[in-house]
C-alpha cells in the first residue's frame, strides 16, 4: 500500500512559460496517462514527457506501447529535438495531453506480426509525430516508442545512438522534398557517384538547386543528398555556417545578411534555377528564391506555408508526417492531414535507400550537443531553441538511464 501511495503521489516537473521558472509539485492522483501499477515496471509502464498546456510539459508515468501489426517498439536510447517540438509546446493549448518529440534512436524491444525486415535487438533510428492529439501516445520523448516499421532504419554498430538520433527527420524530409516532390534523380552511393561538373553554363543551371537555409539541419541534409544526386548546389546561409555547408558539398555559398547577396546570387544563377528548397520559409527568403528561378516550370518547396507570389512558379508546401501512414492534427500550428498512401509508399522505398547511404557512411549526421537530464532536461533545451540560442548543432538527450527526479 505504501509503495502504491508513493507512486500515485508522483512528483512532476512543471515548466511555467509565464513565470519562466520550474515548479515541482506532488500530483495527488494518477494522471490521465498514469498506469495503475504500483511500482514502475518497464514491461507495463514507462516515463514520458507529456504536453499538458501552452508552455507546460510534465514527465509522468504512462503505459508502455504494444506494437500494431506494422509497428516496432523501440527502447529509446537517445532523442533529438526539432523546431516543431517547441512550436507545439508553446503553441495553442492541446485538446488532450500528448507525448512530445519526433526523432529517436535505440534498440528494438518488440515487433508487430507483419514486420519482417527488423528483429528484436536491432540498433535503429526512426521518427514519429509527437504532439498529435489524434494519437497522443506516439511521441518520441519516452522510454519506449511505437514507430511505423517503414520509417525505421538500421544504423551501423560504429554509429552512436546520440549521433544517429540527429538523422531521422532531416533525411526523410530531405528525401521527401527532393525525390518525391522535385523529381530529382535518386542519390548514388560513393562508388557510383555521378559527376556534378556540367559541360556548359546552361547545363549547370539546368542541373542546379537553390537551398535557402543551408546551415539548418534540414538544409545540410538537402545539400548532401543533392550532391549525391549530381546537382550543383547554391545555398544561402549565415556566415557561421560557411564551413558546415562547404563540408557538406555546397558549390556556391552566399550569406543571408550580406547587402550584395541578392545581386550576387542573381548574377551567379542568371535567374535560371528551376528548383529551390526553402528551409527558412519567410516572405524574404521566398522572394530571394523567386528572383533566381525560371518563371516557367520552376518549382519551390516550402516547409512552413510561405509561398512565391508569381503563380508561374509552382509552390509546394510539404509536411513530412504524411509519410507516417497516420492522421495527424497539430493544433498549435494549424495543420491537419489525412493518410496519404502515395507518400507512405515513397517513404517505404526511400527508407531502404537511406539505410544504404547511412551504412556506406555517404551522409554525415548533424553535430550533436548531448545535454544532461534525460527526459527531465528536454524542456530546457526547447526553451533555448525557441530563444534562438541553438545554432550549428542539434540538441540530444540520453533517455536510457535512470532519471534523477
Amino acid at each position: 500500500i505504501a509503495a502504491w501511495w508513493f507512486d500515485a503521489h508522483q512528483w512532476n516537473v512543471f515548466v511555467s512559460r509565464s513565470e519562466n521558472v520550474c515548479r515541482i509539485r506532488c500530483n495527488p492522483t494518477p494522471s490521465l496517462f498514469c498506469s495503475p501499477v504500483g511500482k514502475l515496471d518497464h514491461m507495463t509502464s514507462q516515463l514520458a514527457l507529456h504536453h499538458r498546456e501552452c508552455g507546460v510539459a510534465t514527465v509522468s508515468e504512462c503505459a508502455t506501447p504494444v506494437p500494431a501489426n506494422d509497428e516496432v517498439v523501440v527502447k529509446v536510447a537517445a532523442v533529438c529535438l526539432n523546431p516543431i517540438d517547441w512550436k507545439i509546446l508553446y503553441g495553442a493549448k492541446s485538446s488532450a495531453p500528448t507525448i512530445l518529440g519526433c526523432d529517436l534512436a535505440g534498440t528494438v524491444a518488440s515487433i508487430g506480426d507483419e514486420v519482417t525486415a527488423i528483429e528484436v535487438g536491432d540498433r535503429v533510428i526512426g521518427f514519429t509525430a509527437g504532439g498529435n492529439p489524434l494519437r497522443p501516445n506516439d511521441g518520441a520523448f519516452a522510454q519506449y516508442v511505437a514507430v511505423p516499421a517503414h520509417v525505421v532504419l538500421h544504423i551501423p554498430h560504429d554509429m552512436s545512438f546520440e549521433s544517429g538520433a540527429t538523422l531521422p527527420t532531416p533525411i526523410f524530409v530531405s528525401g521527401f522534398s527532393l525525390y518525391r516532390n522535385l523529381s530529382v534523380p535518386y542519390p548514388s552511393l560513393p562508388s557510383e557517384a555521378v559527376s556534378s561538373t556540367p559541360t556548359t553554363d546552361d547545363e549547370s543551371r539546368s542541373k542546379s538547386i537553390l537551398i535557402y537555409g543551408g546551415g539548418t539541419s534540414n538544409g545540410l541534409m538537402q545539400i548532401q543528398l543533392a550532391k549525391l544526386s549530381g546537382l550543383l548546389v547554391y545555398t544561402v546561409c549565415s556566415r557561421a555556417s560557411h564551413e558546415l555547408v562547404k563540408q557538406c558539398g555546397a558549390d556556391h555559398i552566399f550569406y543571408h545578411d550580406a547587402p550584395s547577396t541578392l545581386e550576387d546570387l542573381r548574377i551567379a544563377t542568371q535567374g535560371k534555377i528551376q528548383i529551390a528548397v526553402d528551409c527558412i520559409a519567410t516572405e524574404q527568403s521566398a522572394a530571394i528564391c523567386a528572383s533566381n528561378m525560371e518563371v516557367s516550370g520552376g518549382k519551390y518547396i516550402s516547409f512552413t506555408g510561405a509561398r512565391i507570389r508569381d503563380r508561374r512558379i509552382t509552390t509546394v508546401n510539404i509536411f513530412g508526417f504524411t509519410m507516417l501512414n497516420i492522421e495527424f492534427l497539430f493544433e498549435a500550428i494549424g495543420i491537419r492531414a489525412d493518410i496519404n498512401v502515395e507518400d507512405v509508399t515513397f517513404a517505404t522505398d526511400f527508407a531502404r535507400r537511406a539505410e544504404r547511404l547511412i551504412a556506406r557512411n555517404a551522409i554525415k549526421p548533424s553535430a550533436a550537443e548531448v545535454r544532461p537530464g534525460g527526459l527531465d532536461g528536454i524542456v530546457s533545451g526547447l526553451e533555448d531553441m525557441k530563444a534562438g540560442r541553438v545554432r550549428g548543432r542539434r540538441l540530444v538527450y540520453v533517455v536510457d538511464q535512470p532519471n534523477k527526479r
